[in-house]
């Protein structure tokens, strides 16, 4: 039934093709959470995520975060988002 009959031992939720920086919607994780469907599927979010929506994107438990966008200021990785997101995600294991 669902996302707990797909063979993935992972899955991946991003939104469209990748490399975008378009977020995903996160209200599908919601739901599947909601329905019991995601229950046992360690799942990694991409898409979008950024310094301002990471506390979100924790609070949803994911095994792993893609922020290579929202770690880049025109195309290159910029130290100062770094730094921010590692304090965003070292405060939200608190």
């Amino acid at each position: 039934h669902g996302l707990l009959s797909c063979p993935a031992d992972f899955l991946l939720f991003d939104n469209g093709t990748g490399g975008t920086g378009k977020r995903f919607d996160t209200g599908f994780i919601r739901a599947a959470m909601a329905d019991g469907t995601l229950a046992a599927k360690p799942f990694f979010i991409a898409g979008g995520v950024n310094e301002s929506n990471i506390g979100e994107i924790i609070a949803l438990g994911p095994y792993g975060i893609d922020i290579s966008s929202g770690a880049e200021t025109g195309g290159a990785k910029d130290a100062a988002k770094i730094a921010r997101l590692v304090g965003a995600v070292r405060a939200a294991g608190r």
